[in-house]
C-alpha cells in the first residue's frame, strides 16, 4: 500500500496561513457571519485564506486544503 505524504505547496500553505479556533469558527456560523461549505464531525484546525476569503481544513486522508465556510456578503 502507498504512503501518502503532504505536498510541499501544502505544507508551506499551512506554515504561513493564520489559524482559527474550531469553536470560534463554529460560532461565527452560529451568528450567521460565516457560510459552511462542509459539516466538520470533530474538531479540526481551521485556517483563513486572506487571499480567497475563505476557510480551510487540512483533510487528513488526502492530506490536501478543502474550502470549509466563507464569510457572507451582504448586497446593498
Amino acid at each position: 500500500m502507498e504512503k501518502k505524504t503532504i505536498s510541499k505547496e501544502t505544507l508551506e500553505r499551512v506554515k504561513n496561513l493564520p489559524r482559527i479556533d474550531y469553536f470560534a469558527y463554529l460560532e461565527l456560523i452560529k451568528q450567521g457571519q460565516v457560510e459552511r461549505f462542509i459539516k466538520l464531525k470533530i474538531p479540526r484546525t481551521i485556517f483563513f485564506d486572506e487571499n480567497e476569503d475563505c476557510f480551510l481544513y487540512l483533510n487528513p486522508y488526502h492530506l490536501i486544503l478543502f474550502k470549509c465556510g466563507t464569510f457572507k456578503t451582504k448586497n446593498l
